[in-house]
């Protein structure tokens, strides 16, 4: 069962390269500074709950440029998951899931830039609490930021790795097929 609950995780994969992250050298307890217009600029496009059996893991909603189709949401766009945790989870087992999550999502994305970018986020997933934000942030030419209660914990580069990432939740073979669509606006 840990190991599906640590499907609320979010990300992951193998390390097999180096990809470098771009820590804050100032954190703030607020949004990001660097994430924020694109927080702002971005409009809900669904929400949902993850439950794992009766457990109930956390709530997480999609933002996602106006006019973006629900086929398009893993093109080259901003877009940014936020989860609210219903329940605490280690970093460690948001690492794990995350490894385990990307590796079956892979497709035809190149492995070592996948490999790479997982290995370059995984120490960045922080244990998490109830009422804990849990935000992860893509922007185009820049990476996916991640950030916890609105403190930016790092920037990790790469498209590819990122698609990969996102497809967790809104790719064809997401961990919840009726949360990806809550999440997508798919009626």
């Amino acid at each position: 069962m840990r190991r599906h609950l640590s499907i609320l995780t979010l990300l992951g994969c193998v390390a097999a390269g180096e990809v470098p992250v771009v820590r804050p050298t100032d954190p703030t307890p607020a949004v990001p500074a660097a994430t924020a217009p694109v927080i702002a600029a971005l409009p809900l496009r669904g929400q949902g709950r993850y439950t794992y059996f009766w457990f109930k893991i956390y709530d997480v909603r999609c933002y996602l440029p106006a006019g973006v189709a629900a086929t398009a949401a893993l093109g080259e766009h901003p877009r940014r998951l936020s989860f609210t945790w219903l329940r605490g989870c280690t970093a460690k087992e948001q690492a794990e899931a995350n490894i385990e999550h990307c590796a079956k999502r892979l497709g035809n994305t190149p492995k070592a830039e996948v490999d790479a970018g997982v290995a370059a986020i995984n120490p960045l997933w922080p244990e998490v609490k109830e009422n804990d934000v849990l935000d992860l942030i893509y922007r185009p030419g820049v990476g996916t930021t991640m950030a916890l209660n609105g403190r930016d914990l790092g920037t990790v580069p790469g498209a590819a790795f990122a698609k990969v990432q996102f497809s967790i939740w809104l790719g064809d073979d997401p961990i919840d097929s009726d949360l990806r669509k809550k999440l997508l606006g798919i009626k």
